[in-house]
């Protein structure tokens, strides 16, 4: 309703206090009061002229919850002027948020057109339903958010300001109108409001344009997607806008089904990112000191989640992906749990690089590279091989109790969790490229044997052998530009230990057995062991049960062996029947006199 002249004084006798002398003239700052009141449906935010206080002369302005009382100014006018161009429920959105009082809100309404102020006070009121997504405490807020807003609206050229608008006003439409009712915690204080998912866009996409370098260019690349696409390509601009534009560049061309996969899964990534979680999962202990921690610690913390979108654009920039490829990748990837979801990216993304390279500017076409595709799916769609992944970035685990589940493992120095990671991955794809066309071998099943043999290492023996692997196999240029001829001369003291590993079902043993044996013979030992196949731990188990000096010549022998099929003189059946029959025999003949002529006379 409209302050009468009676209303108006008792507002402001209410307002002015004994220590604010009335017959001065003060500052702009201190002219203007706010009053809460109640929230009244009826009222009619309108201006009224009142009584003079000493030399002063007073207007009030009633929004849904608040009167402001101004001094009778040029200011004063400007702000009656603006309110009667909109609607009761705006005139309220913009006293009640004191936005009506802002000198840089004024001179931008004096510049709109009706039309585009009525917008902007709908964005304005949608800016103060706080959206459902996580972290926005720390990234969004209402009241930044609209400062932003009316800061970037201000720059702008008319056409994309304009455009702007449209789309602000478009996303407020999107948000039902909110509950201001008030509610209470049973310790008596006041219920924080819940977010809306439907207020989101508005955010988003406030927080896109008022942080992208280029707004009609922006735009113009929103405008190639769906609304629903739209929707979740704002929630990767809203949390990163720099990353939200190269993920719009890379899909614009794709087709449908590969936009709304792609922009499903991703977008749901941003929309969980925590900021305070990336804080506290950034703490480790002082140096020398222990810190642990459950493995799944930072999984939704906004540092994971956002690296995980960004090694997925990388890709996209990196490899010329088919729609399949990535709607295939999008598609499995959401039906995971953030941990498989972060092997998974990290397998792919370093086995890629390691087997055909990352080139931004001559992307390899993965169409034309089927067996590096098919190799990289058989190491990320294993989950033995997804979890050893997962956990190489944690040390040795701290034992709390009983209940293994709450066990708490070692957090790495920032960097060697990652360094652990990629070593494996290397590793595994190394080894499942060299043995892709064996038609002995499952890539996946063989990939699980030997995640799950290193990880039971525990986590220091388990980094050690890895990076003693990986020593082995370091090139200059990707694997799919060296022949299978070079790889297989290349790899053959990296291929005997892991096909030692892989085979092996004890590697109690298979540790010991390498420990027990002269370190001039360490090699030996291992091309004895790789040649063994599934015989591995028969072997194993008569090294460690022969005398030493019986065994040197065991190896000896294997050695020569397995010089032979290196030079093509024998195949690996005829190396793999040679350890057959040298177990065989020994198990039959206890004697030593009888394993001694059988040795000499190899």
């Amino acid at each position: 309703m409209k302050l009468d002249s009676a209303g108006l004084q008792n507002a402001i006798t209410n307002q002015l206090s004994s220590s604010r002398t009335q017959s001065q003239p003060t500052d702009d700052s201190s002219k203007t009061q706010m009053l809460s009141g109640k929230t009244r449906s009826d009222t009619v935010s309108l201006s009224h002229a009142g009584p003079t206080f000493g030399e002063s002369e007073y207007i009030a302005f009633e929004g849904d919850v608040h009167v402001l009382i101004v001094e009778r100014s040029e200011k004063a006018d400007r702000m009656e002027s603006v309110l009667d161009r909109l609607s009761e429920a705006q005139q309220n959105t913009l006293i009640d948020t004191d936005l009506i009082q802002d000198e840089g809100f004024l001179a931008l309404a004096e510049e709109l057109s009706d039309e585009e102020l009525g917008q902007l006070a709908n964005g304005v009121e949608g800016l103060r339903t706080t959206p459902q997504q996580s972290g926005f405490t720390a990234v969004l807020s209402a009241g930044k958010n609209t400062d932003n807003l009316i800061s970037t609206l201000t720059d702008l050229n008319a056409e994309t300001r304009s455009r702007v608008l449209n789309e602000v006003d478009r996303h407020a439409a999107k948000i039902p109108p909110r509950d201001t009712s008030e509610t209470y915690q049973p310790t008596g204080q006041l219920s924080q409001p819940k977010g809306a998912a439907p207020a989101d866009d508005l955010h988003n996409f406030v927080q896109t344009v008022t942080h992208v370098e280029d707004v009609a260019k922006t735009l113009d690349t929103l405008a190639q997607f769906s609304d629903s696409q739209q929707s979740d390509l704002l929630h990767v601009f809203g949390k990163d806008a720099e990353l939200g534009g190269r993920l719009a560049e890379q899909l614009s061309d794709r087709s449908k089904i590969t936009k709304d996969t792609t922009l499903s899964y991703l977008s749901g990534l941003a929309a969980k990112a925590d900021p305070y979680l990336s804080a506290m999962t950034q703490a480790v202990g002082s140096p020398g000191e222990d810190h642990y921690a459950v493995p799944e610690h930072d999984n939704l913390s906004a540092d994971t989640l956002l690296g995980m979108i960004e090694s997925s654009v990388g890709m996209l920039e990196n490899y010329d992906l088919s729609d399949e490829q990535v709607a295939q990748m999008s598609t499995q990837l959401k039906v995971m749990d953030v941990s498989d979801q972060r092997a998974y990216i990290t397998i792919t993304e370093t086995g890629l690089d390691q087997l055909i390279g990352a080139d931004s500017q001559h992307p390899a076409d993965m169409e034309a590279n089927a067996e590096v595709m098919e190799t990289i799916d058989a190491l990320r769609s294993d989950s033995t091989v997804r979890d050893t992944v997962f956990m190489a970035r944690m040390g040795d685990p701290r034992d709390v109790g009983a209940d293994e589940d709450h066990r708490f493992y070692e957090v790495k120095q920032p960097g060697t969790g990652e360094r652990d990671q990629e070593a494996l991955i290397q590793v595994l794809a190394t080894d499942a490229w060299v043995n892709r066309n064996n038609e002995d071998v499952d890539l996946s099943t063989r990939a699980m044997h030997l995640a799950e043999n290193l990880d039971e290492l525990g986590a220091d023996a388990r980094d050690q052998r890895v990076h003693d692997l990986n020593r082995l196999i370091q090139q200059q240029v990707p694997l799919v530009e060296l022949s299978d001829d070079y790889l297989q001369q290349d790899t053959q003291d990296f291929q005997a230990r892991t096909n030692a590993l892989a085979a092996t079902q004890d590697m109690e043993a298979l540790r010991d057995a390498e420990l027990s044996v002269i370190p001039e013979q360490r090699e030996t030992f291992w091309q004895a062991a790789g040649m063994a196949g599934e015989e591995v731990d028969q072997l194993v188990e008569l090294l460690n049960k022969t005398p030493a000096e019986m065994g040197e010549k065991m190896l000896n022998f294997l050695s020569e062996e397995a010089e032979q099929i290196q030079n093509g003189e024998k195949t690996d059946e005829q190396g793999r029947e040679s350890v057959h029959e040298l177990i065989n025999f020994f198990e039959s003949h206890l004697e030593t006199d009888d394993r001694q002529r059988y040795l000499e006379g190899l």
